[in-house]
């Protein structure tokens, strides 16, 4: 099934140009785009994705003309997607590029709409760490059915994210 990926940019200059390659050489025969969507960060980080979309042909660069967020933005970056299936990834490199090969495998063993990657141990920087716990705590009083490991590594189908736009 043909891949597309969106990522999120705000900050992470230094990690979008490795990313992009690790996901090219990672899905040479699967990979439709890689749309990264800037959500008015650093100029630098709008510099950079410029500069990828003109070396690397699947490489879609969306520029938001203010922040909105990390899940706005990704929302936006499923407009542009073409492929069959939708990951999505953080551009710190929390997530490793191969292992969207085993959301997909998994997303295959029963035709699955949406898959979630679990970290098996967090790499984030104290603040931010404090800032997520605190939000799975209030989402599990105000959603007491909600599985806790959801993340922003997950794969879903074009036809999920669409509806979602």
């Amino acid at each position: 099934m043909s891949l597309s990926v969106v990522i999120p940019a705000y900050r992470a200059t230094s990690s979008l140009r490795m990313l992009t390659e690790q996901l090219t050489r990672a899905y040479p025969d699967t990979l439709k785009e890689i749309v990264i969507v800037f959500d008015d960060g650093r100029k630098e980080t709008w510099n950079e994705i410029e500069a990828l979309v003109v070396e690397f042909p699947a490489v879609v660069g969306v520029r938001l003309n203010r922040n909105f967020g990390q899940h706005n933005a990704t929302i936006c970056g499923f407009n542009y997607c073409t492929g069959e299936l939708i990951a999505t990834l953080d551009e710190d490199l929390q997530h490793h590029p191969e292992d969207v090969a085993k959301l997909m495998a998994h997303q295959r063993t029963a035709d699955f709409d949406v898959v979630y990657g679990a970290y098996a141990d967090r790499q984030h920087d104290v603040w931010r760490n404090i800032t997520s716990s605190g939000l799975k705590t209030m989402l599990r009083v105000g959603l007491p059915g909600l599985h806790g490991d959801y993340t922003s590594f997950r794969l879903l189908t074009r036809k999920v994210a669409h509806e979602t736009t």
